[in-house]
C-alpha cells in the first residue's frame, strides 16, 4: 500500500526530505503519546 508518492530526490530539503523527516516525527509523537497513556484496571 502507498501513503506518499514524491520524487526520489535525497538531497536536504526536497520533499522526500521532508516526507521522511515528518513520518518520523509522527512515529516518535505516537509513541510519547502512549507512554502517557493511563493503564485501564
Amino acid at each position: 500500500r502507498v501513503s506518499h508518492v514524491c520524487p526520489a530526490d535525497y538531497s536536504e530539503g526536497s520533499e522526500m526530505d521532508t516526507l521522511v523527516k515528518t513520518i518520523i516525527d509522527k512515529i516518535e509523537a505516537d509513541h510519547r503519546l502512549e507512554l502517557l497513556e493511563t493503564p485501564r484496571t
